[in-house]
């Protein structure tokens, strides 16, 4: 009996290891952010996204097959119901055409009320973006005001630094509460846009699953 006792103790000793380290690479994935856009101060010139005059405009970046960027499309719509006339919102797409049978972030994308899609990965270069579910907001005279996510975490919807400052943006028109156009930013959590170890004018733009 006490051999059997001993046996089912270390059984459970190591299940219980297993279980704690499985846990806690879960964690530090979800919680590990992605490469932070380079992303230009003003308004890109070469862009050909339309803004609105006198309106903030929301940039986010996404990879149609990055599952995280489901949680970053849910706050987009969040903040979205709130922002009124004050900010129009642009999600620029990069990766493969439509699957048949697939969940299409882009559908997702075109059904919150605001939000125009674009499916040019050029854009996403030229807005200096690495990371899906990268958000880049610029104020009504084409400033950059916040660069970051929106999410806390990998995948996870909620409250977050980078969600209350575009908030904020939405809801009073600033982006700070003393209005100063100073760039403020957050981490960003999603799957890598771009394939950098292929990452020429030919560059795959099928990065997804990859560590950023």
């Amino acid at each position: 009996m006490a051999v059997r006792n001993s046996v089912l103790v270390a059984a459970f000793a190591a299940w219980m290891t297993v279980t704690g380290v499985t846990l806690a690479a879960i964690n530090e994935y979800s919680s590990r952010p992605g490469s932070a856009a380079q992303a230009p101060t003003s308004w890109p010139s070469r862009s050909h996204i339309a803004r609105t005059h006198g309106r903030g405009t929301l940039v986010m970046i996404a990879h149609t097959r990055c599952a995280c960027t489901r949680a970053s499309l849910a706050e987009l719509e969040r903040l979205m119901s709130r922002a009124g006339d004050r900010v129009e919102a642009v999600v620029v797409f990069v990766g493969p055409p439509q699957e048949s049978g697939v969940l299409d972030l882009r559908t997702k994308a075109r059904a919150i009320p605001g939000v125009r899609v674009v499916e040019d990965p050029s854009e996403a270069r030229l807005f200096g973006a690495a990371t899906s579910g990268q958000v880049l907001l610029y104020d009504q005279g084409g400033t950059l005001v916040f660069r970051g996510g929106i999410t806390p975490s990998r995948g996870h919807e909620g409250s977050s630094a980078g969600g209350e400052t575009v908030r904020r943006f939405a809801v009073n028109g600033a982006a700070s509460s003393s209005g100063s156009p100073q760039t403020t930013a957050s981490e960003v959590f999603g799957c890598a846009l771009f394939d950098t170890n292929n990452d020429d004018a030919g560059a795959k733009t099928s990065g997804v699953g990859k560590e950023p």
